[in-house]
Parts: structure tokens; sequence; C-alpha cells
């Protein structure tokens, strides 16, 4: 949600908190540069994402308008107000403007229908005051948004010279993450466990490897598909807990906490997020209801 130049919107707030926001509220559901252009979106448009006209300059505004059109329920539901919708639009559209030229620039076409498909589901997770990341098999399409020429098993460089298939969208593989060449390949969704996901050794990269994220699972270092810890159990950066619990300072999964609760940070609470209040932060009622989002200046 980070808008040109920093100058309009975030001005006083840091980078690092400016990219976590704009995750939760803009559902940029993964962390790679293709991700940046997943929240892009629109209900029309031609099919070129190198084209002009005006389709093109409405993508940023339609999807800012779907994740903030509805959300003033959401900041008041976690004490936050008044909320200035403007500001909210002004500061999304600046930061899905930045995906877009980046699609622009690496000549990505243009999924209409994938467009259609994530607009929707964001209008529909924030009247419920949820965010993307809370429905990543409905949002799955706003990964597939923009797409490459080059099919799975063709060299790439980013994610974005990759196409998407029906299986999922397309993603750049690299063994080593400073490789500077990888292989085109589809993140499968949704995933089940034992679903191969990663290669850890000299096997040729297949075609397909499963997005475990959007199933709740996660990756492990095995290369395959699994549940996350459950409550109680050893937890730690290569092992994350499931959604009822956080990994506390002992590195063991602890209940989340509930509604009102106080907190340090949002992995700790049930909602997914931490909230300032009068003397404390505490756990609020949603995801999304945030300062940067809801305040014209963020306190």
């Amino acid at each position: 949600m980070k808008p040109h130049a920093d100058s309009v919107y975030f001005a006083r707030i840091d980078r690092a908190d400016v990219a976590g926001a704009s995750r939760r509220l803009f559902g940029t559901l993964a962390l790679s540069a293709s991700t940046l252009v997943c929240v892009l979106a629109t209900a029309c448009g031609d099919s070129s994402a190198t084209g002009t006209g005006e389709p093109i300059d409405q993508y940023a505004s339609r999807y800012a308008h779907a994740a903030c059109d509805d959300l003033e329920r959401c900041c008041a539901e976690n004490g936050i107000g008044p909320y200035d919708k403007g500001n909210c639009l002004l500061g999304g559209a600046a930061f899905v403007q930045q995906g877009v030229e980046r699609a622009k620039a690496a000549g990505a076409t243009f999924d209409q229908k994938a467009a259609d498909d994530c607009v929707t589901a964001v209008t529909a997770l924030t009247k419920q005051c949820k965010s993307p990341e809370s429905d990543p098999i409905g949002t799955s399409a706003c990964g597939r948004v923009f797409n490459g020429s080059k099919r799975p098993g063709e060299p790439c460089g980013k994610d974005l010279d990759c196409a998407s298939t029906t299986e999922g969208r397309g993603a750049c593989y690299k063994k080593k993450a400073n490789d500077p060449t990888g292989t085109c390949i589809t993140r499968k969704v949704p995933a089940a466990v034992g679903d191969r996901c990663a290669i850890t050794n000299d096997d040729p990269i297949p075609n397909v490897l499963a997005g475990c994220g959007a199933s709740r699972l996660y990756c492990d270092l095995g290369g395959t598909c699994q549940k996350p810890v459950a409550l109680g159990g050893t937890c730690g950066v290569i092992l994350p807990c499931n959604t009822q619990s956080y990994c506390n300072a002992d590195m063991v999964c602890a209940a989340a906490l509930a509604t009102g609760a106080t907190c340090t940070a949002d992995k700790e609470c049930a909602s997914g997020a931490c909230v300032k209040s009068k003397d404390a932060r505490k756990c609020g009622v949603n995801s999304i209801g945030r300062e940067l989002q809801c305040l014209t200046q963020p306190k």
C-alpha cells in the first residue's frame, strides 16, 4: 500500500510496517516480486498488460475499492477511527500500481477472468472483515492475474516470466535463491499432506510443485507438504504452529490469545491483529481494521 515517492500516505511510517500492513489488507500472498502482482485486479479490460487505454489505468483503483469500500466497520470493531476511506483508497491504489508497472515492464499478459474472481473474492472478504490471507484458496485467482509466456519446464529469471495453468499460478523455481536462472513450474493449489513442494537434491525439477501455504500446510525440509505443529508442540522458523496457536519464546506452540487480551505481536492473537488501545496493545476483533489503513494520520 506504499504510494509513489512515499510522500503522500506513508511519509511517517517505517517501510517494514508498510509492507506488513499491505500484505494483511491487500492480500500479497507470497513474498516474491510476482506476489506484488498477485493483488492486481479489475472487472474489465483487454488481455495485454502492455497495452494502453482506460482499463489498465483502473486496475489499481478497482482493487483498492474492493479492499477499502467496506473497511469502516472493521476499523470500528477494533476501536480505531474515524475511518478515512479516501486515504485508504489513495494508499492502496498506489501500492497496487507498483505491481501494475512491474507487470508492464515484464511484458506480462492480463487474465480478465482471474482478475474478476480476485476482486469478487476480496470484496466479499472485506465485507466480513477478513483479509485475503484468511482464504488463500478463495483468493488464489489473485496470483494468476498477470502471466508470463513461458510454460512449465522452460527456463526463467522471475515468476512473471511463467504462465499459469489450470492447476495454479506460474512460478520460477530456483534450487538456490541466488541462482540467476530457474525453471518455470506450476504452484498447484489446493495441496495435500505429502505433496511434493520442493526439490531437495539433484533430481530434475518437475512441472508441478504444491503450494502448501494455500492449504494451511507448510513445506518441510524433506520437500513435502505437512500439517503445522499442534498446540503444545515444539516450533520454530521451519516448524510453524497451526492457526489456533503461536510459537512463543520457549519455542512451544501456545494457545492464541482471545480478543481484548494484552499482546505484543500479531502472531499471538487469534484474530491475527495486535492493535493499539488506550494504554496497551490488545488483540483486535479482526485482522484488517488497523491504524495504517483506517486513519488519516496513524499515531
